[in-house]
């Protein structure tokens, strides 16, 4: 993947300057309207997607936003900013809720990546009821690098399945930036689609041949949060993720490691609700990030 060279982005000369202003944003409610509406989707070009690749790179990797940064987001329909939140300041690229065309709401914390950087993905937030919330409070809530919430319905356009797409440039990206890093997908199921399976979480690594470090994964979540915990292959035959676009893309990267993580939704609820819970969550986060 190439480093973009960004003032061939920018149409106009501009001073490069900081964007150093953080405005004060509810990004659940933000979230919740993106989620909300209708949203068509437009399928990015090949040009767009060499683009945003070169930009996801640099928000992983630089330490302040510029206003030509923020040009070369516009140019794709994008908007960046810096923004508060929980007492927080996170970098905001998103599509405006006036303009929405399925390309997605990613947030990155403006740190320098660990050595064993997490980003949080969820694919599904306008059909896995919490996800995206969920999603959202846990990376704020952990040490999480970034984070990737799909804007339009699997329906439309399934981010999970599909490559060509802003999302998956952003996981590829990631990768490329970070390549000991951890992707943790959250998605929903409904127990009554499964009567066999006694779980509240199914955790994969997207393969029928998982890692040792799947089982560990799993019992340090069961551990942490007191939830009932299924590895796939090995607890259960089903919801194993093994279709998924995001993990095929990152076995480009040895060293990467996918978690697919499908979660009950009365678990869900809890997680959404629950501040305790969402916070012994994020722990296991930490430990995934760590391991």
């Amino acid at each position: 993947m190439r480093k973009l060279n960004l003032k061939l982005l920018v149409t106009t000369t501009v001073v490069i300057t900081a964007i150093s202003q953080a405005e004060e944003v509810d990004l659940h409610q933000l979230l919740r309207q993106l989620i909300s509406n209708n949203t068509n989707y437009y399928a990015p070009t090949t040009t767009e997607l060499e683009t945003a690749s070169a930009l996801f790179c640099e928000m992983l990797s630089i330490t302040n936003l510029t206003s030509e940064l923020e040009s070369a987001w516009g140019a794709l329909g994008f908007q960046l900013q810096t923004v508060q939140y929980g007492g927080q300041s996170y970098w905001l690229v998103t599509e405006p809720v006036t303009n929405q065309a399925g390309r997605g709401f990613y947030l990155f914390r403006p740190t320098t990546p660990s050595n064993w950087p997490l980003a949080i993905q969820a694919p599904h937030p306008k059909n896995d009821l919490y996800t995206g919330y969920i999603a959202l409070h846990l990376f704020t809530n952990s040490s999480a690098h970034a984070l990737a919430v799909a804007t339009v319905t699997r329906t439309l356009a399934d981010m999970a399945h599909m490559d060509g797409t802003y999302f998956q440039s952003f996981t590829t990206s990631f990768a490329y930036v970070c390549p000991t890093g951890r992707v943790i997908q959250i998605h929903g199921f409904a127990p009554s689609n499964y009567p066999e399976l006694n779980a509240d979480v199914v955790l994969s690594a997207a393969t029928n041949k998982p890692p040792n470090w799947l089982t560990n994964y799993a019992y340090a979540l069961s551990d942490i949060t007191g939830f009932i915990v299924a590895a796939y292959p090995y607890d259960t035959s089903v919801l194993g993720g093994t279709r998924n676009a995001q993990a095929a893309a990152l076995r480009q990267f040895p060293n990467a490691r996918f978690i697919h993580t499908e979660i009950a939704r009365p678990a869900r609820e809890m997680l959404y609700t629950n501040a305790l819970i969402r916070q012994l969550m994020a722990e296991w986060f930490s430990f995934v990030s760590h391991q």
